[in-house]
This record gives structure tokens, C-alpha cells and sequence, in this order.
């Protein structure tokens, strides 16, 4: 919503002038809650959520509202009365509003714009509804009292959850949780979507860089097999608001724009056989190597001509299939890339001619790979002939196998997701471009 939610007037439950802008750099979850409702008891969920997170950034925002069978009849001052005695809500609380109809306050109007899709068990609910003698609302509209809409640290309102749906479902906390990783300095980066043309379509690119009016050195982050989607894009704002323009393209623009799947994220571990059978595999299949390379010469030129742009060498990140581009687009283009990083990469040094390990003589960048110790993709024999063939080739490098990690272990929205060696990623990629991409030059 790209700041908008932030300038809607709104009024604490006191009737304090206020807006969402307090709470700028924060997540934000926003409830519209009742009183005398069968779901009234997820304010003690609710605040439960705010007493273990506001420390790390979270905010719930609650709004009453006597929309839905006159459920919130009282005053201001009776609402907060009886969300303190009943259930000391700490949270703040805002006055009551109308979140549906033609009455609906601006900030309802802007929260469904943004987001008209619900998860979790709408349709059921609204069954459920049905069978008390209740004419739900039809989407995009609030279905009910506590549904809940989840505003990032950058106001842009990224999910929304049925009401039936508790504050405590695994769904909506890691939903939560994703959104607390990302650091409030990515407040200052700016994003957009760019086609870049190339000989076979064009290519939609994520694009973000410091809104600070400088220049920056350039990171082509290459997507894992999942492809560009809302956590990939946190990722890129996180390494922007280091300080560097960051481009991820769609590697399957080919197929499809991104999003390349319907998959809703976050994804668990019961899901990933069927999805990756039924819809990554396919995707993957139809990759070629050659395509990335020839993309990357394309994004390289376009590069220069970015005023956003630092002139010199590039920095390259790879995840999954992207870690194992990141390494032949450092090979590809040795003049033009200063650091190479991948992450989680499978079959990096296998029997084919074109292996990535047999491209390494090429490279003039400071490589670094990671591999997690449960990957089937990148098995023993495979990280002992990458090592030997990384030591021939004098390169400065260095690789590091992750003690407890999955494949995947950086993706927040895939059931691989390791806590302790994301945080390694990131401290490692930063230290690495802030040597590498400084001051560089290309040729």
C-alpha cells in the first residue's frame, strides 16, 4: 500500500487523534473486534500474541465494531472497560468504527483494497453462519467479527485470516513471525517491478535499492526453484537496506510471470511432496542453465544504465537451483562479478560436462558456498569434489557445511527453515559483499 495505510485518521479508544503511522517500522496486526461475540474470547489469544512479541515488534491494533448482529452495542468507554476487567488487553484499542458497507471507515476500505483474499476456513465459516439463519457478507467485504489483517514494518498489508481463525494457528504465526524477521532500516528501501526485455520475453524483475538518492553497488539475487514471491522479495529489501541495488529476476518468465505458482505460502512439510511433484518439478524441468546465462548478460547491461547504480563489479546470491546460476554467472561473466554466494545449492560437482564444478578456473570473484548436511541434492562424494576442485582453482573461497540444516534451510516459508542458519546467511553475505563490492571495478 506503499504508505497510504499510515495516513488514514484514525482515534484511539480514549479519542486520541492518531493513525497507523505510530506504529510505522512495526507489524501490525489489525482486528475488528466485539464484545458479545462467540469469538470474543481470542482477546486473551490476542494479547497473548502482544505480550510474547510487541519486544520484537508486533502490534495489535483493535478495532470494535457493531457490524455483525450488534455484538459491540456499547460505548468506547464500556468496550475498554471490559477488555481490561475481562481480559487485560494491553493492546491499543481504537473507537468504533464500521468496517463494512457504505459507511465503511477509510482504513477498511484501504485493508480490503489491499488484500480481498481471506485464509483459513472462510467458506466453512460462512456455512457456519448460514446454518444460524445469518446472510453472510460476500468477499472482498469482513465476513465477521475478529478478522485479522497483517500489516508489514513497511505498511503493506500482506495477509488477511478468517475470524474463525486463533491468534495462536501455526498459519497466521508464522505469517507473524516472517514479517518480525525483516529489520525495521528495511522501512528505507524502495521497490518496484520492472520487464526487462530479452530475446525470449520479457522478464519480470523485482527490483530494490535505498531510497536515499545514491548510488549502489548492484546484487543479482537468483530465486530458488519456488520462484519470486513475498518472502524472496523480503529477502532482497533486507539486502537493499545494506546498501546495495538489488535485482531478482523471475528465472521462469518463459512460462509465466510471478507469481509462478498458486501455492499459498507458508508451505508445510505435508505439502511438499505433492507440490513439488505437481508444481515445481515441472517448472524446473523446463530450465535451462543457458537460459539464466544469457538473462544475466541481459540484466548486466541493464544495470548500467541505472542512475540508482554504482558503476563497477556486481555481487551474485543463489538459492537452491540459484545457487548453482550464481556460480556459472560468475564464470559466465568473470570481469563483471566481484562475489559469488550459494546457498543450499544441489549438484554443484557432479559427472556432466558442464558441472559447476568445472567451471571454476573461470571465476575471478571471492566465492563462498554453504551446504546443508541433510541434502540429498549435494551428497558427500559431490562436496568432497567440489572442495578438491576449488583448491585447484585458486580462487579465494570458502565453503561451509550448515550442522543441522535442510535444503532450503533460508527459506522462512518452507518447511526446511533453520532459525540459527538463516541468521549465519545473512551475516556471512553481508561481511562478503562488504568486502567484495566496494570500490570495485570492472575488467
Amino acid at each position: 500500500m506503499s504508505g497510504s495505510i499510515y495516513d488514514i485518521p484514525v482515534r484511539r479508544i480514549t479519542g486520541k487523534e492518531s493513525s497507523l503511522g505510530e506504529f510505522k517500522g512495526k507489524v501490525v496486526l489489525v482486528v475488528n473486534v466485539a464484545s458479545k461475540c462467540g469469538l470474543t474470547k481470542q482477546y486473551e489469544g490476542l494479547e497473548k500474541l502482544y505480550a510474547q512479541y510487541r519486544e520484537q515488534g508486533l502490534v495489535v491494533a483493535g478495532f470494535p465494531a457493531n457490524d455483525f448482529a450488534g455484538q459491540e452495542p456499547g460505548t468506547n468507554a464500556d468496550i475498554q472497560n471490559f477488555c481490561i476487567a475481562t481480559f487485560g488487553v494491553d493492546f491499543p484499542m481504537f473507537e468504533k468504527i464500521t468496517v463494512v458497507g457504505v459507511k465503511k471507515h477509510p482504513l477498511y476500505h484501504a485493508l480490503i483494497e489491499a488484500q480481498p483474499k481471506t485464509e483459513g476456513a472462510a467458506a466453512a465459516f460462512s456455512e457456519k453462519l448460514k446454518s444460524h439463519g445469518i446472510n453472510p457478507n460476500l468477499p472482498p467485504e469482513v465476513l465477521w467479527n475478529f478478522e485479522k489483517f497483517l500489516v508489514s514494518r513497511d505498511g503493506r498489508v500482506v495477509k488477511r485470516f478468517s475470524p474463525d481463525m486463533e491468534p495462536d494457528d501455526p498459519v497466521l504465526l508464522k505469517a507473524m513471525q516472517t514479517e518480525l524477521s525483516y529489520k525495521v532500516e528495511n522501512v528505507g528501501v524502495k521497490t518496484q517491478t520492472v520487464n526487462i526485455k530479452t530475446d525470449d520475453g520479457n522478464c519480470d524483475t523485482f527490483i530494490a535499492y535505498p531510497d536515499d538518492k545514491a548510488p549502489h553497488p548492484a546484487v543479482l539475487f537468483l530465486m530458488d526453484a519456488f520462484g519470486p514471491r513475498d518472502y524472496l522479495y523480503q529477502m532482497a529489501k533486507t539486502l537493499a537496506a545494506q546498501g546495495y541495488y538489488v535485482l531478482l529476476p523471475n528465472l521462469f518468465y518463459r512460462i509465466c510471470p510471478a507469481p509462478v505458482t498458486n501455492l499459498k505460502f507458508p508451505l508445510s512439510t505435508e505439502d511438499m511432496k505433492t507440490v513439488v511433484k505437481d508444481h515445481i518439478m515441472p517448472l524446473f524441468q523446463s530450465f535451462r542453465p543457458e537460459f539464466c546465462m544469457r538473462d544475466a548478460g541481459v540484466l548486466l547491461d541493464y544495470l548500467k544504465h541505472q542512475k540508482e547504480v554504482q558503476s563497477g563489479k556486481i555481487g551474485v546470491t543463489g538459492y537452491c537451483m540459484g545457487g548453482a546460476m550464481a556460480i556459472r554467472v560468475a564464470a559466465r561473466y568473470p570481469d563483471h562479478v566481484a562475489a559469488a554466494a550459494s546457498f543450499h545449492a544441489g549438484n554443484l560437482a557432479t559427472e556432466a560436462p558442464d558441472s559447476p564444478h568445472r567451471l571454476l578456473n573461470n571465476i575471478k570473484a571471492e566465492v563462498y558456498i554453504a551446504h546443508a548436511d541433510h541434502d540429498q541434492s549435494m551428497p558427500p562424494e559431490q562436496i568432497e569434489r567440489l572442495y578438491d576442485a576449488l583448491q585447484q582453482s585458486g580462487l579465494h573461497y570458502k565453503t561451509e557445511l550448515y550442522n543441522g540444516a535442510a535444503h532450503g534451510f533460508t527459506m522462512m516459508d518452507l518447511p526446511a527453515y533453520n532459525e540459527v542458519a538463516l541468521k549465519k546467511h545473512w551475516d556471512v553475505l553481508f561481511a562478503l559483499f562488504e568486502r567484495s563490492l566496494k570500490n570495485s571495478k570492472v575488467g
